[in-house]
């Protein structure tokens, strides 16, 4: 079944406590949050204004249902064997809504599939991409396989490039194709009338700072593809650069671009700009100031985190946090906080929330002691909505970041 809305990035949330509501709050209101089968958590849980963590459970089609009032968290785990992934989201029903009730289209499934290309020469690679699947071929081999399919059908996008010249030279949408398990696509012939040619447009970049190391990632989606990266532009120097770009004669409404400009005054320590937009057009990306240096502590006597951070103008939306453990196990923590629900006056200060007592969380989620890890702090001006996958014409998300390593005692 078609679920809601990919939650891939969504956060577990998590909520700060609010006094009880009186005849003049705003009455709580249902919001649906779902999950595509392959994101499925084996946990969740929310959290409302003034009241304890309540797990829930999922309807038949993974739709979680659920009451919030205007301030709401929600968490969730997703586990892959020994890997987790827990994801937190602070936020206000307002900013929620937008993604409850939006379908989420299913990507990864069991299907293995064959293709075969014709029309490359020494020097060439082409790269195909169906649903979430990936391949990529070098001559002289022709042929490939994209694995863990869905089932139904999904749009094939493949290109051919030089490696030696980023820009793809010739492009191949294919709609709706539904090969089952074990069959293979119809040849990618480039030499064909199949084949389209991108088309060259300008993004121009303000407020370079020299000495930065800034690159332009120009990525399209389909609404049953995900974002296939297509053109890349790095060692930038100077504001106007060409970008290729999917012909318009070839897109359907629901197609998107998305076009990433990102300036890194050191490897910790970036500024970006990220556009969404359907047709092909010339675009403008300014960068802001860079992001101060966090306060990245453990809260003593627990692994939990606490991050805080001066609050700047250039990014008043949200703060999203990331930490990372690896081996022996995988363990991966998302926060997003919202100014909406944490408030717009002071600095950002974010925990990581303690959902350890209730019913059901996999403590082998958490982050562990005696292990670094890794954290990544963004700060953003714009729409939780876009970043979270629900695009609209024009979209901007305008961030920067700083990392680093932590200690957990």
């Amino acid at each position: 079944m078609r679920r809601l809305v990919s939650l891939a990035a969504l956060a577990a949330v998590t909520s700060v406590a609010a006094g009880c509501g009186d005849a003049s709050s705003p009455q709580p209101r249902e919001v649906k949050l779902d999950f595509c089968a392959s994101e499925a958590p084996s946990f969740f849980a929310i959290r409302n204004d003034g009241a304890a963590w309540t797990a829930m459970t999922a309807d038949a089609s993974g739709t979680f249902t659920f009451l919030a009032t205007q301030k709401v968290a929600v968490a969730y785990v997703r586990q892959s064997g020994t890997s987790y992934t827990t994801t937190v989201l602070y936020a206000t029903t307002d900013e929620l809504l937008p993604l409850s009730g939006v379908s989420c289209v299913e990507t990864a499934g069991t299907r293995t599939i064959s293709g075969s290309t014709s029309g490359l020469v020494a020097g060439d690679f082409a790269a195909a991409a169906m649903a979430a699947g990936r391949a990529v071929v070098f001559p002289p081999n022709s042929t490939f396989q994209l694995t863990q399919m869905p089932a139904g059908p999904a749009d094939l996008l493949a290109f051919r490039s030089k490696l030696t010249e980023p820009p793809p030279l010739k492009l191949i949408i294919r709609r709706d194709v539904d090969v089952a398990s074990g069959g293979a696509l119809a040849p990618l012939d480039f030499g064909s009338t199949e084949a389209v040619s991108p088309v060259t447009r300008t993004i121009t970049i303000e407020n370079l700072v020299a000495g930065e190391s800034n690159r332009i990632d120009l990525f399209f989606r389909t609404r049953t593809t995900t974002p296939v990266f297509l053109h890349g532009v790095s060692g930038v120097t100077t504001a106007a650069q060409s970008i290729s770009m999917v012909p318009d004669a070839v897109l359907r409404p629901d197609d998107w671009h998305s076009i990433d400009v990102l300036a890194r005054a050191s490897a910790a320590n970036y500024r970006g700009e990220r556009q969404f937009f359907h047709a092909p057009s010339d675009r403008t990306a300014t960068l802001a100031e860079a992001l101060p240096e966090p306060t990245v502590a453990v809260i003593a006597g627990t692994p939990r985190v606490r991050v805080t951070i001066a609050r700047q103008t250039a990014y008043p939306s949200f703060l999203s946090l990331r930490f990372d453990q690896r081996p022996p196990a995988t363990r991966r923590l998302v926060v997003l906080a919202t100014a909406g629900y944490v408030g717009t006056s002071g600095a950002w200060d974010v925990e990581v929330p303690d959902v350890s007592s209730v019913t059901g969380f996999p403590q082998a989620s958490s982050l562990q002691s005696g292990a670094d890890a890794t954290w990544v702090v963004e700060a953003y001006q714009g729409s939780l909505g876009v970043h979270l996958g629900v695009l609209s014409e024009g979209a901007r998300l305008r961030y920067a970041g700083r990392t680093g390593t932590l200690p957990i005692p």
